[in-house]
């Protein structure tokens, strides 16, 4: 791909980015007004806690949580996680432009980055990098993180050395399983100076060493603010037998978020299997530890049952492998045929996904956007201190300011957090809530354990919350006894008989 192309596809590609980002503008991820509240109270309590009565290790991304912390002292809004987000979003575009630019590149190394460029800047990619979440911070930090163990190889500057280890401690304090990458950066350091310089293994290893130090400096922290070396959505979330059935749920996810998750996907396969074909012996076992994180990931969320939820949670597993691939690309002899003609597929694969990538994107996107800005003007804060039971907590409990018990176990604590699904709802049930925020599916479940749901319950309002295929509607639900203080205005015309009714799904 010449300069010129690419500079013209850069800037198309951009503006594309910047059409869905101004599009939807109000579109959030539920959760990450979880973050937010949890970044409003450590800036007003001090200590990280959700309810401003706890200590809790609800957060999982220490380093998120305490950079929204920051802004929102100085910028406090309910769109401080959104506009973070978006900023590092856009930094994670230029750096891709960077990798894409890099003069040492060849055509089918550039060509490969543009594909990766396509990818972040679709309509999913703005979904899930831009969702004011931590995910585009992720994705960013372990771009540079590579491009950092890159440099690292070149020369024993000590400069180079503390740039990996505040690598590794960012890498770990952003998300804890980050240190998992970590290990095997520190792994494909080693192995890459050990094969340059065979008989300096004291060398490799030192080069290696730095990163793994700061993830280990990182955890040790964790442990020393928090008690623990795992948040409690870790606990609450583990709640599966290890199958393998969890294989099909990556899967699924990522065919599920088109030309981001398929489209990162065949830049990976792509580029390890022609990276893999340009180095002799020695550099393969590089090349296989350095693309091991995505296999390693999938099989230690199946063997712990561990619930996942979107292609966030592992689309940083396979840039750390297709940043390394890339630059091995550029070093090798290149293949005009059948480099072309991969990339030419490759290329025409991500092309062909942004049709459905841009419907169910944009229908998504502009319909949470819409979701945040029924709940952001329906006046939620006459709930302000009361019991909430609640299912999906996010946008409820920070418009709101309820007292909240999260059925996921997500925000209430580590012992909380460790209850099975039935203890968690009768223990909710038990600090008698005056309000309930629940999908159809959670209100039919109560029935057993509010025998008179239908009479003691009156619905308030509806809010839906638009998925890829379907909607995830959620019912408030208000104590009749104090319709009148908490629901004055009622927005729904519907019976709980009517509600409970309703088919699920």
């Amino acid at each position: 791909m010449r300069y010129s192309w690419a500079r013209i596809g850069i800037v198309v590609c951009l503006l594309w980015a910047a059409v869905w980002l101004f599009l939807t503008r109000y579109s959030m991820l539920d959760d990450s007004l979880i973050h937010l509240r949890y970044a409003a109270n450590l800036d007003h309590f001090h200590f990280v806690t959700f309810d401003g009565m706890r200590h809790t290790f609800g957060s999982s991304s220490p380093l998120y949580l305490v950079l929204l912390a920051a802004i929102y002292a100085i910028f406090p809004g309910v769109l401080v996680a959104k506009l973070v987000s978006v900023a590092i979003y856009i930094g994670l575009l230029f750096f891709t432009t960077r990798l894409l630019l890099r003069d040492k590149n060849t055509n089918f190394s550039r060509g490969l980055a543009f594909c990766l460029m396509m990818a972040f800047c679709s309509p999913m990619g703005v979904r899930w990098l831009a969702d004011g979440m931590e995910s585009g911070f992720v994705c960013l930090m372990v771009l540079l993180t590579a491009e950092a163990a890159m440099s690292a190889l070149s020369s024993d500057e000590n400069r180079k050395a503390i740039l990996l280890f505040v690598c590794g401690l960012a890498l770990t304090l952003l998300r804890i399983e980050l240190l998992a990458l970590c290990g095997i950066c520190a792994a494909t350091i080693f192995f890459a100076q050990w094969h340059r310089y065979p008989k300096q293994f004291k060398r490799a290893l030192l080069t290696a060493l730095p990163i793994l130090c700061g993830g280990i400096v990182a955890m040790l922290l964790i442990h020393l603010v928090f008690g623990s070396f795992l948040p409690d959505t870790a606990l609450a979330k583990a709640y599966n037998k290890p199958s393998i059935t969890g294989v099909m749920v990556f899967f699924q996810l990522m065919a599920s978020s088109f030309a981001l998750g398929l489209g990162v996907f065949i830049v990976w396969v792509v580029s390890a299997v022609f990276a893999f074909g340009a180095t002799g012996p020695l550099g393969k076992s590089t090349l296989l530890v350095a693309n091991s994180m995505f296999p390693i990931l999938v099989a230690l969320s199946c063997m712990r049952g561990q619930a996942v939820q979107g292609v966030r949670y592992f689309l940083w597993a396979m840039l750390f492998s297709i940043a390394w691939n890339l630059w091995t690309l550029a070093r090798g002899a290149e293949q005009p045929r059948i480099q072309n003609a991969a990339l030419i597929i490759s290329a025409l694969l991500i092309v062909c996904l942004l049709p459905l990538d841009t419907y169910y994107g944009s229908r998504t996107m502009l319909g949470r956007a819409e979701t945040f800005q029924q709940m952001r003007s329906s006046q939620l804060d006459r709930l302000n201190g009361h019991v909430m039971l609640a299912d999906d907590i996010g946008f409820i409990s920070y418009f709101s300011q309820a007292n909240v018990c999260d059925l996921n176990g997500l925000v209430n604590g580590r012992s909380f957090a460790a209850l099975t699904q039935q203890q968690r709802i009768q223990a909710c049930v038990d600090l008698k809530p005056d309000a309930l925020f629940l999908t159809t599916l959670r209100i039919k479940i109560m029935r057993a354990y509010i025998p008179d749901l239908e009479q003691e319950w009156t619905p308030c309002e509806k809010i839906d919350f638009p998925n890829v295929h379907s909607n995830d509607t959620h019912y408030l639900l208000i104590r009749t006894e104090k319709v009148a203080t908490l629901c004055p205005a009622p927005q729904l015309h519907q019976s709980m008989q009517e509600i409970l009714e309703l088919p699920i799904g």
